[in-house]
């Protein structure tokens, strides 16, 4: 990872309204999101997990990627709580998929709600 990601990363964090150095992750979940980064080219930044009853568990990961030309873009709709994200469906993982979700932020931890 870059100097620039790094910065950035800390800097949606911020937007987010977390802890811009304070990133803990459910250690089973580690290994599947390091394989995730790995096979997309990806930085994951958050994480939010979310049970969706009958359409499953999912983990919504968002992530930076090395292409600084979308960087404003990308933090213009996560500042309107509607970041780019690759969503894991732990239930049924060939549902899986990249996308735009919409999140609410309260007392520093994220909830996805669409």
């Amino acid at each position: 990872m870059t100097d620039a990601m790094y910065k950035e990363i800390q800097e949606r964090r911020r937007i987010l309204g977390l802890d811009p150095d304070d990133f803990l992750i459910d250690i089973p979940m580690v290994h599947r999101i390091v394989q995730i980064e790995e096979r997309y080219d990806i930085t994951v930044y958050a994480t939010v997990y979310s049970n969706f009853g009958p359409i499953g568990e999912h983990l919504t990961l968002l992530y930076l990627t090395e292409n600084q030309e979308d960087w404003e873009e990308e933090k213009r709709w996560l500042r309107k709580m509607q970041p780019i994200a690759y969503v894991v469906n732990l239930t049924y993982p060939e549902l899986s998929e990249f996308g735009t979700v919409m999140l609410r932020s309260h007392d520093g931890v994220l909830e996805r709600i669409g």
